[in-house]
């Protein structure tokens, strides 16, 4: 199963969609779409924790396309020092 928490059975009925994905004999399965790890089960949830070469987010910290000039200044505006 393939959570999409943008469907309209999620959406619906989130707790469903959860049982169903706790009864999947996987408990850690990688979503390229929504580009982030589902991990359903504790004892995966504990070694995802100190395995961070493998789930980390490192690719994730650099924008995938340049930001343009006025969202730039804008953070720069809110996130100014004092």
């Amino acid at each position: 199963m393939r959570l999409d928490p943008f469907a309209g059975a999620y959406l619906t009925d989130p707790a469903q969609v959860w049982r169903r994905l706790l009864d999947e004999p996987e408990g850690v399965r990688h979503d390229p779409d929504l580009g982030l790890w589902l991990i359903t089960r504790h004892a995966d949830v504990r070694r995802a924790l100190g395995d961070a070469e493998a789930f980390g987010n490192a690719l994730t910290l650099a924008p995938i396309y340049d930001v343009c000039p006025e969202a730039m200044e804008f953070i720069a505006r809110i996130d100014a020092p004092p």
